[in-house]
């Protein structure tokens, strides 16, 4: 007896960026489990981790940072005197995630302002 067995074989979908982007960040959500969200779109988890690292590392267009989240500050002590506004000396170093920013003396205030907004969201 000779049977032919039934094999539904369904074409991979392809997800757009913005479906992918979406699916990333509500698995980036507070209390979100990846497994559930994958479930409900129909993917490995293991997918959405190696999305979501192409996310953070911009390769899904814009990052949308949570704006709740906090920036590590270091404040020194009232004996070490501030440069003065407008001052032409000094250097600002700004590590945020993989991005490393270094602003030296003269920084034109509107590219500063535009990248640090592109980068804290």
């Amino acid at each position: 007896m000779d049977e032919a067995l039934a094999v539904n074989q369904e074409k991979r979908r392809r997800r757009t960026l913005s479906e992918k982007r979406s699916i990333v960040e509500q698995a980036m959500q507070p209390g979100a489990k990846v497994a559930e969200i994958a479930r409900q779109h129909g993917i490995n988890d293991n997918l959405i981790f190696n999305w979501r690292k192409l996310y953070l590392a911009g390769r899904f267009g814009e990052v949308s940072v949570p704006s709740n989240r906090l920036l590590p500050v270091k404040v020194m002590d009232a004996d070490h005197p501030a440069a003065p506004l407008g001052s032409d000396r000094g250097t600002i170093s700004i590590k945020f995630g993989k991005a490393h920013i270094r602003i030296e003396c003269n920084a034109d205030r509107k590219a500063l302002a535009m990248v640090l907004e592109r980068l804290l969201g």
